[in-house]
């Protein structure tokens, strides 16, 4: 029941949540005059952007939490039986719990920054093991991330340019693909650390997207750019290793995979 419970609400934030806000703005383009349209043209246009961002940020923590209760229900917690000891199933939830938080926690502090409203993780999230853990998080966030540009540039490099294809222009579904996972696992992240690569890749990344064919150019800005916000993201999971509460924290290379494996539905 909680399992049901608990997709159901990561279904609706996902698939709903964008509907229910698009629906209220609409009901506040209509309630406007037409001889006020002019006057508030910027403050619709402003609130239209927010709650752009808004939607975006509730895709990408309905995608954490549903990867987060994936390996949750699937993966640590077992089914109870007669045989089960209380001590056994005590630590799965202990466990499963410990993962959980530091989603949820995050999810707070980007719904917060998406909206305007300055959050004190240090007092809303006082303890150490509480900051450890969304550190912890992010840096497996920025990895992950980080591995999917990775596929993305291969790709890209992959791509033949030359003309003479006897089996029509390669598809550009693998960008489309990347869009999608970057929705679900880049804007959330990305509103919580410094990006100075990210508008010019996407900007790269929408002429290759745009493209009718494929466009040598387009091809190759999107793959420098791809390169440079790589390297801004190993850059930037390395200065998060640095933090003080993950002294002596070992970057777990082999659960993070298997993390990316649940966020990619493999």
């Amino acid at each position: 029941m909680l399992h049901s419970d608990a997709r159901a609400l990561v279904r609706y934030i996902d698939q709903r949540a964008g509907d229910a806000l698009a629906r209220g703005y609409e009901r506040d383009l209509l309630r406007t005059p037409a001889s006020e349209l002019t006057g508030r043209a910027r403050e619709l246009r402003q609130n239209g952007e927010q709650l752009r961002e808004l939607r975006e940020a509730l895709t990408g923590i309905a995608a954490s939490l549903r990867a987060e209760l994936k390996r949750a229900f699937e993966r640590e917690l077992a089914p109870a039986d007669a045989d089960s000891q209380l001590h056994e199933l005590r630590a799965q939830v202990d466990r499963a719990a410990s993962h959980l938080e530091p989603a949820l926690e995050n999810g707070v502090l980007v719904l917060g920054r998406v909206l305007g409203i300055r959050l004190d993780d240090e007092g809303l999230f006082a303890d150490h093991p509480s900051r450890r853990a969304r550190s912890e998080r992010l840096r497996l966030d920025v990895w992950m991330l980080a591995q999917v540009v990775r596929a993305f540039l291969e790709k890209v490099r992959a791509l033949p340019l030359s003309e003479e294809r006897w089996d029509g222009p390669p598809t550009m579904q693998f960008a489309r693909d990347f869009v999608h996972y970057f929705r679900a696992m880049g804007y959330p992240l990305l509103r919580t650390a410094d990006h100075p690569q990210v508008a010019p890749f996407l900007l790269a990344l929408g002429r290759l997207l745009d493209s009718d064919h494929v466009d040598p150019i387009h091809v190759d800005h999107a793959a420098r750019h791809a390169e440079g916000f790589r390297d801004y993201l190993l850059d930037l999971h390395a200065r998060i290793g640095e933090r003080e509460e993950l002294a002596g924290v070992v970057f777990d290379r082999r659960a993070a995979a298997e993390q990316l494996r649940l966020y990619l539905g493999l």
